[in-house]
Parts: structure tokens; sequence; C-alpha cells
């Protein structure tokens, strides 16, 4: 944050390229570090918190990467959900990042199977209390590749028969 303009700036546009990557290097463990009293967790006495705040997107993205990162979320999650034709998507319209759907499996089991084989599949639903034991709630990020969705769609298909 640059005091005298008042405003942020993108670690990428940095005059000093072995600043800029310092900062890049430095930053997310920086961030990790501090304590975010509000944070959340997937399920209540969960250990692992996790929060995404805004401000540390903007640090690292800018303005214009926050809009770019946030597109290539909802095209992402767009493109996965026509992967998943064996599941029944149970909010049709468009969403950002995160959608629901309902598998002819319990997603308790196949978020198990899944685990064994690297993938955090999502959220079973059931678990908090919220839709049926077939509900999976489903979060794409721009980290994600297409290709490593496709894996993730075809893996999951294995995992449903």
């Amino acid at each position: 944050m640059s005091e005298a303009a008042g405003k942020a700036i993108r670690i990428g546009d940095l005059a000093n390229p072995v600043l800029s990557e310092a900062l890049k290097a430095a930053l997310p463990a920086l961030i990790g570090a501090l304590p975010f009293p509000k944070s959340m967790r997937w399920l209540p006495g969960e250990r692992v918190s996790f929060a995404r705040p805004v401000r540390y997107l903007l640090c690292l993205l800018g303005k214009e990467g926050l809009r770019e990162a946030a597109a290539h979320c909802h095209a992402k999650a767009e493109f996965l959900k026509r992967r998943l034709s064996f599941a029944r998507l149970l909010n049709p319209g468009p969403t950002f990042n995160e959608f629901a759907i309902r598998l002819p499996r319990k997603a308790q089991e196949v978020c198990a199977a899944l685990a064994e084989q690297g993938y955090l599949a999502g959220l079973p639903l059931s678990a908090v209390g919220r839709g049926e034991e077939t509900d999976l709630l489903v979060a794409v990020t721009e980290q994600r590749t297409r290709a490593q969705l496709d894996a993730f769609a075809e893996a999951l298909a294995r995992a449903c028969r």
C-alpha cells in the first residue's frame, strides 16, 4: 500500500523485479500468519479454517486482476457444470464459483473415494444439515485448469458408479 497515494499497488507492477519477486514469495506466509477472528470452517469443530480476504487478493492481483480472477472462476464453474451430466444440478441458473449437485450415491462416500485419489470433492450438504445425503456443494477456483477440471469430472463420475 502506498501511504502517499493511499492506493493499493499490484506487486507485479513494481519497478524493481527483485523486490517484486521477494514480495510475491513472502506475502502468502505473511498474510497466512495474520489472525482472522471471523475465519470460516466447513464443519463445526473442524481444525482447519480459511479466509480469503479481498484485501489479500487486491494486493496480489490489483483491481483488474480481481475482475479477471472472478471471470475465470465463473467460466470454469460453468465449464465443470457441463461436464457433470451424470449428476443433477440443483441450481440450474448461473452461479459464481460454487454450485450444488445431486449425485447418484451418498456424497460422503463419493468424497471419501475421491480423497483417496487426492481430490477434495466438495462439501456434502447433509453434513451441515442442508440437503439430501446425495447433495454435494462444489467450488471451482481460478487456479484450476480445464484439464484438471476434466480429470476431476472423470474421477467424480467413476466414484458415482
